[in-house]
């Protein structure tokens, strides 16, 4: 079975295909990043108190875009922060996808894929995380 974590950086060009066109995003897109938002060695169990050691304050909108151009995007604790962030922002939001949806079109889980992969090749994906 290929790593969940793999299988999400291979998928890049499906989410690059979606940036600016939201009926493009697919349920499988969507399932991935929650897969992957779980996975033990991904998530951060802690994600409000890492994003404020990096001052940022996640009081609404977190401006992802600008974090994932900055030389911020070379620290895999923030990356980690950032996707359960995410992951989190749609639990919040019903687990209607919606929220998800968002940052797949804005280009941000693109973003997100090329600054982990280099930093986080591989974790174990037989062991997800629950909350």
């Amino acid at each position: 079975m290929m790593n969940e974590l793999e299988l999400f950086y291979q998928s890049k060009e499906k989410f690059d295909a979606c940036i600016g066109h939201k009926k493009r995003v697919s349920h499988e897109l969507i399932d991935q990043i929650l897969v992957v938002g779980h996975l033990h060695g991904v998530t951060d169990y802690d994600y409000l108190s890492t994003l404020e050691q990096y001052n940022i304050h996640p009081n609404g909108s977190v401006d992802m875009i600008g974090i994932l151009n900055s030389p911020l995007r070379k620290e895999l604790p923030l990356l980690r922060a950032l996707l359960t962030f995410i992951v989190r922002a749609d639990r919040f939001n019903c687990g209607t996808g919606e929220s998800l949806i968002e940052y797949i079109v804005d280009g941000s889980i693109s973003l997100l894929i090329e600054s982990m992969r280099p930093l986080l090749p591989t974790v174990d994906d037989r062991s997800h995380c629950t909350d």
